[in-house]
């Protein structure tokens, strides 16, 4: 997998800027900011964490109430969460005066932050960038952008599309760490500037991170600060929705995977692809139990396993049995690297040396099939060094 960033392009209806405000991290740009044209609509998925951070509270807000966007405000470094009320206080600072700099209304700016947990921002310098960022407003620079919202990233995440009509879609994203399917953790922000109504946006959107932000997972931690947002400015003419919900799959897909492979550093990545199942649903939910069992992970991070005896697939089924999903247990088919290392309920005995050898590949594909269904699903995971 390549790390340049590809040819972004630009939309057509925004403008951004970045700074280095000190807040998150120094000598770097660690703060977005983004301007929507009027009648800009927006859709999104958040964190299903109980205990969200104050952003999230207000940007949720924002989506479930359908206000339009005209400003996006970004911090990194720095989470804004878990300060008492000093971190619901700097959301309403920075939402009213980047509402009065506009001459907009509070609601529509949207507000996301990743970064350090339990650390108040240092809120001069927050609320002083504020009105840096929106002096330098610019046509927009999506890899200075990338860039600005990276936290622990080795790398700087983006991807871009086109759509057809004139329009295009361009998403950007962050994370390595704090990585699993409950929503995924993450800032994610999409843009586009095909002409559609959010309900139709939130329509293609949410089955589209379905699919990938909530089929990934490093570490099996859900985030506070999970914000995945994509912003259609209208400029370009319409799509057809099986357009856009194909580039959204496209572009999201490569993206979550790319949090994968950078939260794996010195690891590797295991591709989990589970099929003969009921459902879809059903399917990610045996997919991920193999993928979040500590077993499964330990002997497939190195070889020779941890055990130091060969790997067997009856950890695998160990693990499928856990997630308590209908499968036909005495016709369960296993391949690691394509190679069958259990059949019709049998482990293979000796593992074969094909199947072994992949263990020590930075990927490694594992194939089940449960014989309960036609449906499939897919889960992908860092085993991290």
């Amino acid at each position: 997998m390549t790390h340049d960033l590809p040819d972004l392009g630009t939309i057509r209806g925004m403008t951004l800027a970045t700074r280095a405000s000190g807040t998150g991290y120094a000598a770097r740009d660690d703060m977005l900011l983004c301007a929507f044209e009027a009648d800009t609509v927006a859709a999104g998925t958040l964190t299903r964490s109980s205990t969200p951070a104050a952003p999230v509270r207000w940007t949720r807000e924002r989506l479930a109430a359908g206000d339009a966007p005209r400003a996006l405000v970004v911090n990194a470094g720095n989470a804004n969460c878990f300060t008492g009320k000093r971190a619901f206080a700097l959301v309403e600072g920075s939402v009213a005066a980047l509402a009065g700099s506009f001459d907009i209304a509070p609601e529509s700016v949207y507000v996301c932050s990743t970064g350090r947990i339990g650390e108040p921002i240092a809120e001069d310098a927050y609320m002083a960038s504020l009105a840096e960022l929106r002096d330098a407003l610019a046509p927009p620079d999506f890899a200075a952008a990338a860039r600005a919202i990276m936290t622990t990233d080795a790398w700087p995440k983006a991807r871009a599309v086109e759509l057809g009509s004139g329009a295009r879609l361009v998403g950007i994203t962050k994370g390595a760490t704090m990585i699993a399917p409950n929503m995924a953790t993450t800032l994610t922000f999409l843009f586009t500037d095909a002409a559609v109504d959010a309900a139709s946006l939130q329509a293609a959107l949410s089955p589209a991170v379905g699919a990938s932000y909530n089929c990934v997972t490093v570490d099996n931690t859900t985030s506070t600060n999970d914000s995945l947002l994509c912003f259609a400015t209208g400029k370009a003419g319409p799509v057809a929705p099986e357009r856009l919900s194909d580039a959204l799959h496209e572009v999201l897909g490569e993206l979550s995977r790319e949090l994968v492979e950078d939260g794996r550093r010195a690891g590797k990545v295991l591709a989990i692809r589970v099929s003969g199942a009921t459902t879809t649903e059903s399917a990610r939910a045996i997919a991920r139990a193999v993928a979040n069992s500590l077993l499964v992970r330990l002997c497939l991070s190195e070889r020779p396993p941890y055990t130091n005896a060969p790997f067997s697939a009856g950890r695998v089924m160990a693990a499928i049995g856990a997630a308590v999903q209908p499968v036909s247990a005495d016709d369960i088919e296993i391949r690691l690297a394509g190679v069958p290392i259990l059949s019709e309920g049998a482990v293979v005995n000796p593992m074969p040396e094909a199947a072994l050898a992949a263990i020590d590949g930075n990927e490694i594909a594992l194939d089940i099939d449960v014989a309960h269904g036609r449906a499939e699903g897919r889960i992908w995971t860092a085993l991290v060094a």
